[in-house]
């Protein structure tokens, strides 16, 4: 799992699942005691929180703080991770920019029931029904 695939926001509160062994330990940081190692495709627990040391991500499986796994790329199942909601970059970019459209830009696109855009691009709206009345009103092209 690449540190640009998922924030580490997201990471909270979902389980995860080593891909490799994990020293889980008492603090964050390498030189502290190793609690445990987990095997490849262990639950290794569920994310309460994490701090960034010394460029690294360190995820802390508990609420009082006494075990701690860091973050490398490829060393927790991004599948798993995504199976419990977790999104891609790729994904929350697009999610924002589907909120941040307008609702003429969703009107355009046909995105919201009862709007219809016209073929010269005015949107009509009457009481939440959209109506085609180009073909009615507006001048017919010539061929």
């Amino acid at each position: 799992m690449s540190d640009s695939i998922i924030s580490p926001d997201q990471i909270v509160g979902k389980t995860l699942f080593a891909q490799t062994r994990i020293n889980v330990r008492n603090l964050p940081s390498t030189t502290a005691k190793i609690l445990r190692v987990t095997t490849a495709g262990e639950n290794v627990g569920v994310v309460f929180s994490y701090v960034l040391r010394d460029g690294k991500y360190w995820w802390q499986l508990d609420e009082d703080g006494s075990k701690w796994v860091q973050h490398n790329a490829g060393w927790y199942s991004l599948k798993l991770l995504k199976d419990q909601g977790a999104l891609t970059v790729k994904e929350v970019e697009a999610a924002k920019k589907e909120q941040e459209k307008s609702l003429i830009d969703k009107l355009k696109e046909g995105l919201v029931p009862g709007g219809t855009i016209l073929k010269y691009g005015v949107p009509i709206l009457i009481l939440g029904v959209g109506f085609m009345v180009a073909d009615r009103f507006l001048p017919k092209k010539q061929k």
